[in-house]
């Protein structure tokens, strides 16, 4: 019993250690984990998580401009954020703001800097090292 103990355990810690040094963060807002779907990322020391799953989680709605290659996020009585992919630009209301790391594409998906988006939207974040962790807070 003690050596199946001992061999679920060290399955279960070489798993977790694979799964955390694939380059992926694990989210949480107010506390609950918010698994993305596709996967966040770590990039030059950035975490970039898709666009509207992140946006959508934190109360926002998400629209798409093809031919601008553009996003608009807005949510009632917030100002409207807009997003260019590939650029380091974003407009806030009539403010341009400076990203420290473009919007990317993977597959058919938009991806952003989790700080830069969810701070802009109005919250609070952490990064915790142990487990890859980012933590959103109102």
């Amino acid at each position: 019993m003690k050596k199946r103990f001992l061999f679920v355990l060290l399955i279960v810690s070489l798993w977790s250690n694979a799964i955390f040094a694939s380059g992926n963060a694990a989210i949480f807002i107010d506390g609950q984990h918010v698994p993305a779907l596709p996967k966040s990322y770590i990039e030059s020391g950035r975490t970039y998580v898709p666009l509207r799953y992140i946006t959508e989680e934190l109360g926002f709605t998400v629209d798409w401009i093809e031919e601008q290659q553009a996003i608009i996020i807005q949510r009632k009585n917030f100002p409207t954020l807009k997003l260019f992919v590939g650029s380091n630009k974003a407009y806030v209301g009539n403010k341009t703001l400076d990203l420290d790391a473009p919007v990317q594409i993977r597959g058919d998906r938009a991806f952003v800097p989790i700080r830069f988006i969810s701070e802009q939207l109005g919250y609070k974040v952490q990064w915790n090292p142990t487990g890859n962790k980012v933590i959103i807070n109102k």
